[in-house]
């Protein structure tokens, strides 16, 4: 139970945990840095074959977040019209 100074009131933890997400997740800056990472992703997907590590399990396993530390460390060029992908 987590109390609520502003209404005097108890709420749940799970809806507390839902109402915060809500909050995260709907916040445009959020938002915005969301779509960045995705077109960093589908720019570096043709050079280093991400998707393609979703279907063979042993590589599944070890796509994490780490990926972006991946993209920023390939010296592979995505394209000379766009900038680097992440700095």
């Amino acid at each position: 139970m987590i109390y609520n100074h502003k209404t005097g009131t108890y709420t749940h933890s799970q809806t507390a945990r839902n109402i915060m997400l809500t909050l995260i997740t709907g916040f445009p800056l959020a938002k915005a840095i969301e779509y960045m990472i995705i077109d960093a992703l589908l720019l570096a997907d043709p050079h280093m074959d991400i998707a393609k590590r979703v279907d063979q399990p042993e590589k599944y396993l070890h796509l994490t977040d780490a990926i972006m530390l991946e993209i920023e460390a390939s010296e592979r060029p995505v394209s000379s019209h766009y900038p680097p992908l992440i700095s």
